[in-house]
This record gives structure tokens, C-alpha cells and sequence, in this order.
């Protein structure tokens, strides 16, 4: 989906024939295993060509998949797969400015991330980054204001408010902008 997603910026910036084979067999789903493992990889070494810029990774959760291996009984060809498939992608790979991984699970430090460069794990237990997890009062209070839904603040306060992260008193933000598209 993401080579489709870049279809046009990957056909006018690339120009290795090798390249555009493998984006058309990926395309084709005549992709085998090995191809892709290193899909992404390769898709950020392209992107990185194209823009001429080191590319923001941001995968949500990345260990969703994981856990269907766990459940489905193909728990060590996943961890074989993604070991290759993440490590190759993310591990000193210089098109990679930054990669943010979003999951319920913690990257165990024996599977996938010893083929990552030690990856720093955040929870909502750490202050950190405890305010980026919903809204503040004045954000959703200025979000509402914007649809011209200012009167309605307490109710979604009071609604979707009272969550805590570290020091921070946050607002569920995906309630809050769904709330915002049903009053549309």
C-alpha cells in the first residue's frame, strides 16, 4: 500500500531499471519472502532518493501483527520475518531521520529489537512524553472554538476528560474529534 501510496514520486525519482522491477513485482504481489522482508527497507531508501531527505517512520501498531502470529501457531517464522523485515529498515539505515513504533506490547529485547539499535521505550507510566497523549483543556478548548463548538466544552470535558498521564489531565482526542464530526 505504501509503495502504491508513492507510486508517482517513485516513478519520476527513481531511475535504477532493478528498482522499478521490484516496485512492479511488489505491485504484482509477485513479491517472494525475501523481497518482502526488505519491502520496507528498500521503500525508504526510495523515498529517501526521491526527496532527498531522511524519511519519519511512524508505525502504529507494529505489534498487532505479532500477536495474530502468537494466536494463528506461526509465532517464530513472524519474529524470523520482522527481525529482517524492521532491523533492515530501521537499524543504521541513514534514509531514516527518526522512527516512532506505537504498540500495546514493549519490544521484547530478545526478538525483535535485537535487530533494532536498542530501541528507547515510552509508556503512559513515563512523564517524558505524558502530555502527547490526548488533549489539554485549552487544545480541545481551541479545537471546539475552530467548529464553533466552544459552548459544548464541559460536556466533553466531563464525557471524554479525566484521563492522567504522569502530571498531565488529558481528553480521549480520538472521542473528542468524533464527537466534533457527528455534531457536523
Amino acid at each position: 500500500d505504501e509503495y502504491l501510496r508513492h507510486i508517482h514520486e517513485l516513478r519520476e525519482g527513481i531511475t535504477e531499471r532493478s528498482d522499478l522491477n521490484y516496485i512492479q513485482d511488489l505491485l504484482e504481489k509477485d513479491g517472494d519472502e525475501t523481497k518482502l522482508m526488505y519491502s520496507l527497507s528498500n521503500l525508504l531508501r526510495m523515498l529517501g532518493q526521491c526527496y532527498h531527505e531522511e524519511v519519519v517512520v511512524l508505525i502504529d501498531e507494529y505489534d498487532a501483527l505479532m500477536q495474530e502470529a502468537y494466536e494463528g501457531g506461526f509465532s517464530n517464522e513472524a519474529i524470523r520475518f520482522f527481525k529482517t523485515f524492521y532491523g533492515t529498515a530501521l537499524k543504521g539505515n541513514k534514509n531514516v531521520r527518526i522512527c516512532l513504533l506505537t504498540g500495546v506490547f514493549e519490544i521484547a529485547k530478545d526478538s525483535l529489537s535485537s535487530s533494532l539499535n536498542n530501541p528507547s521505550v515510552f509508556t503512559v507510566l513515563d512523564k517524558k512524553f505524558s502530555s502527547y497523549f490526548g488533549f489539554s483543556e485549552q487544545e480541545c478548548e481551541a479545537l471546539l472554538s475552530y467548529y464553533g463548538l466552544e459552548k459544548n466544552i464541559e460536556k466533553v470535558k466531563e464525557w471524554y476528560g479525566g484521563y492522567r498521564f504522569g502530571n498531565y489531565e488529558v481528553i480521549n482526542p480520538w472521542s473528542t474529534l468524533h464527537y466534533i464530526d457527528k455534531q457536523g
